[in-house]
């Protein structure tokens, strides 16, 4: 635009604008550079607000007249602008606002109309979006974003935030980065290096070397000899990727889980005093698994008393009618063979269920086989009872081979005076850990037949309630090849199954005859230093180690919270904030291919050399044949409100947990359904 003089801008407000412009220029505080400036910024209400720059003898505490106008409009509540009118003493052309004042005024909008007055009453108009181009603007602030992490791996912050310390390198990465850095340093461990050489040269005369060694392997096959030879390549790529890293870049994306983003728990307070709440998470990972094949299933006041409780998690295979069946069925078969055992324990309509009614039509109740001793014998005969039921081809649909599952169940035995005891806990500031240790809240009597696993927390440590049944095993291993059943090389039992024990699998002798149903079983004490308690299916397990499982968990509790990174502390954040409460990217498409040779390398070169009750505000939310849905959509919002901010808290992180450990599943590249439950208990202090 021309220069124009000021009348020829008619209207009133402009001419308001520009002598406030004037004014303000004659009360500027200008003693070192003698350059007086004077603003004036038209709101979008009408009212007008001045600035003059005032210097400091500290120069960068100096303040410019536009940026003086902006707080004084701000500081009364106006935040949308019009119009700034900008003047100074300067004769000849005009004097523009610095680059920090448009800046300042872009954050209120780009869309302001600056106006540059000279002292001869001339003036020009420019729009702020022409004065500062490609703006950076609180818009930019909400546009997804992916940085990189130490080694080089693009981070997206649109993903869920979880973090994990490697215990070997010391250094935090993305839950998703786990299997690459796994293959790092097994890498490293493959070719004898402590750290990363700064040279390529060095790794190349080190993988001549290792390939050197397989030459002279004479008890290997062809077929092997080149797998590895492979692998040593593989990972000679991956040690080269940390040298030069830009070599790169067009392959740097995360491994993507779109389901990772938006897993939906739920969670729940029962009756039982031994738990501080209890928290569920599960997904079908879409990308992987047609159909959702784990089940779950808590039983609060089992068997008629409110200091039991059952819990059960089922990890299906080929079909989902045995892990729903288990659902449905299991516990009538525990409850009544455990109510021989505990004569507190109300089992007279179990015996009525059709799991029991069909398993006594099979074995003389009164025979020494269906003689229940102990917990072992009572898990044996449930565990017996489930296959049998299963035996029968309930909702299959293959005729050649029925589902099958893998099985997780427990029962919680509270103590009778748990009231007591936790009322001296609370009363005892500092009770030690040896105090703690003779103290008795209660048991857990846990049984698991397959891969689902159960893991305790006490002080931050883990430590396993179960036992997994593959044929990485090596009894497992000689009781399968012992029955005359081959195990393929990718450890799969007849070339099918990952899993040495399990439920169902019946129509298939070959299968039936290894894959047996006999469950491992142990009773341990509940103290009140135990934490949490966390039972998942194999999609947790086959990609997240015992540690990291731990580092998520304890990431969430108060108890472990420490002013650590800023991205570990989102969990515990989220939750805390809401209520108040102080207190890489993958380098090769075939990673499991190449993480499961390595360490078939690595050996080789080592070897050479539901009672719910809706009216009680405390136990609001059934876990029974329910979708899986937020705890807080889920409840009447009157029944919400009054709850304790305690209790909230309660809710919230054992459903965090939960979907904390689903979502690193996921990101962690597991390739089936992912169910998690998290049992939150005294120790977790919340």
């Amino acid at each position: 635009m021309d220069k124009q003089s000021v009348n020829d801008f008619s209207s009133n407000e402009l001419h308001e604008l520009f002598r406030g412009a004037h004014l303000a220029k004659h009360r500027a505080h200008c003693p070192y550079s003698q350059f007086r400036v004077g603003a004036a910024l038209l709101t979008s209400t009408g009212k007008i607000y001045t600035g003059c720059n005032v210097e400091n003898a500290a120069y960068p505490l100096s303040t410019c007249a536009e940026r003086t106008a902006v707080v004084k409009a701000v500081s009364d509540g106006e935040k949308s602008f019009k119009k700034i009118a900008i003047t100074s003493d300067v004769e000849v052309g005009f004097t523009g606002p610095c680059g920090s004042c448009r800046q300042t005024l872009a954050e209120f909008g780009l869309d302001i109309d600056v106006y540059l007055i000279s002292p001869k009453n001339e003036a020009k108009m420019y729009s702020l979006r022409d004065l500062l181009p490609i703006a950076f603007t609180p818009q930019d602030l909400q546009k997804p974003r992916a940085t990189t992490c130490a080694l080089g791996h693009i981070i997206d912050h649109t993903k869920p935030d979880i973090t994990v310390l490697c215990e070997l390198c010391k250094c935090f990465l993305h839950v998703s980065e786990l299997k690459t850095h796994t293959i790092y340093h097994n890498a490293l461990k493959l070719y004898k290096f402590k750290e990363v050489p700064n040279k390529i040269d060095v790794i190349l005369r080190r993988r001549d070397l290792l390939i050197q060694r397989m030459q002279r392997l004479n008890n290997i096959s062809t077929e092997s000899y080149f797998k590895y030879v492979k692998t040593i390549n593989d990972g000679f790529q991956i040690l080269k990727r940390t040298i030069e890293p830009y070599m790169y870049a067009e392959n740097g994306c995360l491994y993507e889980n779109r389901e990772a983003s938006c897993v939906q728990g739920f969670s729940f307070v029962p009756r039982n005093r031994l738990f501080l709440s209890i928290g569920m998470c599960t997904s079908q990972n879409k990308q992987n698994k047609a159909d959702m094949e784990d089940t779950m299933r808590f039983i609060d006041c089992f068997g008629g008393k409110e200091k039991f409780a059952y819990v059960g998690l089922f990890d299906g295979y080929n079909g989902k009618a045995s892990s729903s069946l288990c659902r449905e069925h299991f516990h009538d078969a525990i409850l009544f063979e455990m109510s021989k055992l505990i004569n507190e324990m109300n089992g007279v309509e179990a015996e009525e269920t059709l799991i029991n009614r069909l398993y006594a039509r099979m074995i003389d109740p009164s025979s020494e086989f269906s003689n229940v001793k102990n917990i072992g014998d009572v898990y044996r005969l449930a565990y017996l009872k489930m296959d049998h039921l299963l035996s029968r081809g309930v909702n299959e649909t293959s005729s050649v081979r029925w589902s099958g599952t893998s099985a997780c169940t427990a029962v919680i035995v509270t103590n009778d005076k748990i009231d007591e005891l936790l009322a001296d806990l609370e009363n005892d500031d500092n009770p030690d850990d040896e105090k703690k240790g003779r103290i008795v809240l209660g048991h857990i009597h846990v049984a698991n037949c397959g891969s689902v696993e159960a893991l305790g927390i006490r002080g931050g440590e883990a430590f396993l309630l179960t036992q997994k049944h593959t044929p990485a095993n090596k009894h497992e291993r000689e009781r399968i090849l012992g029955a005359g059943v081959k195990i393929s090389d990718n450890d799969l039992v007849a070339g099918i199954l990952e899993t040495s024990r399990g439920l169902g699998n019946h129509g298939d002798k070959v299968i039936k005859k290894s894959v047996i149903n006999s469950p491992y079983f142990w009773t341990y004490e509940i103290d009140p230093s135990l934490e949490c308690i966390i039972l998942a299916t194999e999609g947790l397990w086959q990609v997240l180690q015992n540690d990291v499982v731990v580092d998520i968990v304890t990431q969430s509790l108060p108890s472990h919270h420490l002013p650590i990174p800023d991205r570990v502390e989102t969990a515990l954040r989220s939750v805390l904030e809401k209520y108040g409460k102080t207190t890489h990217t993958p380098y090769f498409t075939h990673e499991d291919e190449v993480l499961n040779c390595m360490n078939e390398l690595l050996y080789l070169i080592e070897e050479n050399s539901d009672g719910d009750n809706q009216n009680d505000k405390m136990n609001f939310l059934s876990t029974c044949n329910r979708a899986v849905q937020c705890s807080e959509d889920e409840i009447h919002q009157e029944i919400w409100n009054s709850l304790s901010s305690e209790c909230r808290i309660r809710l919230e992180l054992a459903q965090t947990i939960a979907e904390r450990l689903v979502s690193a599943a996921l990101l962690a590249q597991s390739k089936t359904n992912v169910s998690v439950i998290c049992l939150l208990l005294p120790g977790a202090a919340v």
